[in-house]
């Protein structure tokens, strides 16, 4: 699909968003892995109570912007993971789930030449 002047757009968005905020990730589908640019967006902790016991966990929820053409394997499914290195330098490993009734992934502009997946940390 060629790029409309607002894709076009978005990808220069893209660019230089890279160029200020990327990281490397590793992302994973079963034994396949690719290794991708990507940009953290929003994180978040949450808390979940199990209803038997009413222990009480966190766990920290996090999006991904993506390239979807750098998506080889295809689009985001169940259980992905993105691996990923935090800022104090320990290995993080995500899984690709949809939270709170959202998708899996959402497109950031209308030609989902971006998308931004949902993970939660395992």
């Amino acid at each position: 699909m060629a790029a409309t002047a607002f894709g076009s757009s978005v990808l220069e968005m893209w660019s230089a968003l890279v160029d200020d905020a990327a990281i490397t990730i590793t992302y994973k589908r079963g034994s396949t892995s690719l290794s991708l640019i990507a940009i953290p967006g929003f994180r978040a902790t949450d808390l979940a109570i199990a209803a038997l016991s009413g222990q009480v966990d966190s766990f920290v929820r996090m999006d991904f912007v993506l390239r979807r053409s750098d998506l080889i394997l295809g689009m985001p499914e169940r259980k992905d993971e993105i691996v990923w290195t935090d800022d104090g330098g320990t290995m993080r490993t995500m899984e690709v789930l949809p939270i709170a009734g959202e998708r899996m992934y959402d497109p950031v502009d209308p030609q989902s030449l971006l998308l931004r997946v949902h993970t939660k940390e395992k």
